[in-house]
């Protein structure tokens, strides 16, 4: 019976841990990050706000700027990073001094060998006088033919890379590959990009005129941004200031869904193939 009982409380230990690890994977995986942002000023002040956080702020990260960069991660309210910063600046200035004055004692220590190495009445070797009556325009020419060596054989590599890939993106099953690889990145930027964003922007530039066409361009944009953004013009000065603001969240069962989804793909995978084939043959060569 106290075997049996043993058994029995080591069992619901276990199923308790693997239950609590469950959990914790499942709120990874589906509770976002969300955040938020805040950006105002103009050309020669920025005031920028970056706030992100995690189950109802147990982690939280805080990112401010104005005049001074300030950043912050904490854990339960407890600050994580950074640690005293400050008072770690004079210990690095004097390893920094430390390290300067090391490399002036070796450089000295190096000049000194050399100087005993070398007696003054030993005769020179066959290869010190052949570079001592070498003269300075021959060396640099031959470091130029070196140079021009070097620069031809990129050249050709890259020539050889490029019809390689142009070959190989005639291929049917590579191109629809990259047209997933596109739409995965699109639906990636899109997942992380703020679901909600405003910005107020008021620009004018030296001449009237230049203000007017810039308007009219981004007039022809305006169904891209609708109401999120509001542009006023200025025909009087040269300015650009403004505000912009907007939070989002981000899923990582969504991104990982996205990447599965690529991954499993068989195209994407004969695109991969066609890749490790273009590194076996110009790999080893580079």
């Amino acid at each position: 019976m106290l075997i049996l009982q043993i058994l029995k409380w080591i069992g619901i230990i276990v199923s308790g841990i693997l239950a609590v690890l469950i959990a914790l994977v499942l709120l990874v995986l589906f509770l976002p990050i969300r955040y938020r942002f805040a950006v105002a000023g103009n050309q020669e002040k920025q005031d920028v706000t970056f706030r992100a956080s995690w189950l109802l702020h147990v982690i939280s990260f805080s990112l401010l700027r104005k005049g001074e960069l300030k950043y912050h991660l904490r854990v339960c309210g407890i600050k994580v990073f950074p640690q005293n910063t400050a008072k770690r600046k004079p210990k690095k200035e004097v390893n920094k001094k430390a390290t300067k004055r090391q490399e002036k004692d070796v450089a000295q220590n190096k000049v000194a060998v050399q100087e005993k190495t070398i007696p003054k009445g030993q005769p020179e070797t066959k290869r010190q006088a052949e570079t001592k009556r070498q003269p300075a325009t021959e060396r640099k020419g031959v470091t130029e033919q070196k140079k021009s060596g070097s620069k031809i054989h990129k050249i050709k590599t890259f020539l050889l890379n490029f019809r390689y890939f142009k070959e190989r993106l005639k291929e049917p099953e590579n191109l629809e590959a990259i047209k997933k690889i596109v739409r995965i990145f699109g639906k990636t930027i899109k997942h992380i990009l703020p679901r909600k964003f405003f910005a107020d922007i008021t620009f004018g530039l030296e001449d009237p005129a230049t203000t007017g066409e810039v308007l009219g361009i981004l007039s022809v944009f305006y169904t891209l941004y609708a109401d999120a953004v509001h542009i006023t013009p200025d025909f009087t000065q040269k300015i650009i200031e403004g505000e912009a603001r907007g939070k989002g969240r981000i899923r990582v069962f969504t991104l990982l869904r996205l990447y599965i989804n690529l991954v499993r793909d068989n195209n994407y995978k004969h695109l991969k193939k066609s890749y490790d084939r273009w590194k076996e043959e110009f790999g080893d060569g580079e």
